[in-house]
């Protein structure tokens, strides 16, 4: 059994530098892959501050084929962390440390690592889509926007979103897609559509269902109306896309 940690959350001062030295930050990751041992002699102070929650500690498994671990890494991220008050949750400066010293290997085949990234899936900005969106802080997010109380299978949307990334993205890319009377419809026409009718779940097809999500919310309070509602809006959506497409 593993020991109780406490979290760190990266020092403010720390985060920037490495912001804005991102091409330095690619360099060194390339120079050591395995573990991040070049940061505190580059930044020249411990980068972290130690808080009070604690936690299980984890390890997360490693492939190059990163899809073969995803969903477990996904889910160990997921159990561990879901406890923690929701400001730590949705701290960038959280993430970092999850990032470095948990997630540091796995971010480099998690999502295709070049110089870009650095600056926009691993330093991420404080925004939610960044946030939803981040190489780490992604892992966790897929889950819980897709976590289905009432469903015999709780994580069967979240398992099918971390093998379809466009649905999860469209998601992240609007803030109605935070309702999980939203949410958790939507992802259950992506599944049926890709599963029942071999849709191509491409960014045309799941904006177009969030589209129709938002235009429902800007003509009537969407969070009043129940899952089964918002689903069957969708669902004749989702017939009239297919049709497009025959």
């Amino acid at each position: 059994m593993m020991s109780k940690i406490r979290i760190k959350l990266m020092k403010e001062e720390a985060y920037k530098t490495l912001q804005n030295n991102s091409k330095d930050v690619f360099k060194y990751i390339k120079k050591y892959p395995s573990k991040a041992v070049w940061l505190n002699e580059f930044l020249g102070y411990d980068p972290y501050i130690e808080k009070t929650y604690k936690i299980d500690d984890f390890e997360l498994k490693y492939n190059k084929n990163y899809n073969e671990v995803s969903w477990e890494n996904s889910y160990t991220i997921y159990s561990h962390l879901k406890e923690l008050p929701r400001y730590i949750l949705s701290n960038n400066l959280f993430w970092a440390w999850i990032l470095f010293e948990k997630f540091y290997k796995q971010a480099q085949v998690a999502i295709e690592f070049n110089p870009s990234v650095i600056s926009t899936r691993w330093l991420i900005r404080v925004s939610r889509r960044d946030l939803m969106l981040g190489v780490a802080s992604r892992q966790f997010f897929k889950i819980d926007v897709s976590f289905a109380e009432d469903e015999n299978d709780k994580y069967s949307y979240s398992k099918f979103i971390i093998d379809n990334h466009n649905p999860y993205k469209n998601i992240a890319m609007r803030n109605i897609g935070m309702l999980k009377n939203v949410a958790l419809p939507y992802f259950k026409i992506c599944k049926e559509a890709y599963e029942k009718y071999n849709v191509i779940l491409n960014d045309k097809f799941c904006s177009s269902l969030m589209k129709e999500a938002s235009k429902i919310g800007s003509v009537m309070l969407i969070e009043d109306l129940s899952e089964e509602e918002v689903y069957d809006i969708l669902s004749k959506k989702m017939i009239e896309l297919i049709k497009e497409t025959k």
